[in-house]
């Protein structure tokens, strides 16, 4: 799977992005329409070709139990990490203010420190 900044819009998709082992995920859920401008700022950004920003409409393309897991919300964010076994981990999760500046935009090195989370799954 080559490394890139993508919108999901099925499942399928989602799940080639998971079972790639050497990629750290951020997804960001654009249910608030707050997700875009956060991926936009890492397309721009991000040159590490291992850190791949998701953005999803909503919550609706993740498992009912992988929601309840991670705690989703439509208008939050999900790190998942790879562990040293190369099993796919969820990092952490949280709202999208957590990777915004205290004027609302986003952050890019809050951005950088949730994939340094992923990293080091």
């Amino acid at each position: 799977m080559e490394a890139s900044m993508v919108f999901i819009a099925n499942r399928a998709e989602f799940d080639a992005y998971l079972d790639d082992p050497d990629l750290t995920l951020l997804l960001c859920f654009d249910g608030q329409g707050r997700g875009r401008p956060i991926h936009d700022l890492a397309e721009r950004k991000l040159k590490e070709p291992w850190r791949v920003v998701l953005l999803m409409d909503d919550v609706s393309l993740l498992r009912k139990q992988e929601r309840e897991n991670w705690g989703a919300d439509n208008d939050g964010y999900i790190v998942l990490g790879v562990n040293l076994k190369g099993q796919r981990v969820f990092v952490e999760s949280g709202g999208l203010d957590a990777l915004s500046l205290a004027r609302g935009g986003p952050s890019i090195l809050r951005i950088r420190q949730a994939f340094a989370r992923g990293d080091q799954a």
